[in-house]
């Protein structure tokens, strides 16, 4: 986690700043109680919100810098990330 949040995300700013970026806020996952009260990590273990003014923006960042962004993955995780898109409401 220590690489994650030293390393990764200010260098997910920095590559974003240029397409509208608006910050990060990265949230661990701790799971959720099962019905015999054992807890269910589920499949993720951090998220990360990322906040843009359009989705048009997001998606120019993803276009010019993914392959950056996206390959220093392999220097905290051996998983693949999960992106989701959502339009904040409230």
């Amino acid at each position: 986690m220590d690489y994650y949040l030293s390393n990764h995300m200010p260098m997910v700013a920095e590559q974003f700043a240029p397409y509208n970026f608006r910050g990060y806020s990265v949230c661990s996952i701790k799971g959720i109680p099962k019905p015999d009260k054992t807890m269910d990590p589920g499949p993720y273990s951090v998220q990360a919100l990322l906040n843009f003014d359009s989705l048009a923006d997001f998606q120019a960042a993803l276009a010019a810098v993914a392959e950056k962004v996206l390959g220093d993955v392999q220097n905290f995780s051996n998983q693949s990330p999960t992106l989701l898109i959502g339009e904040k409401l409230a």
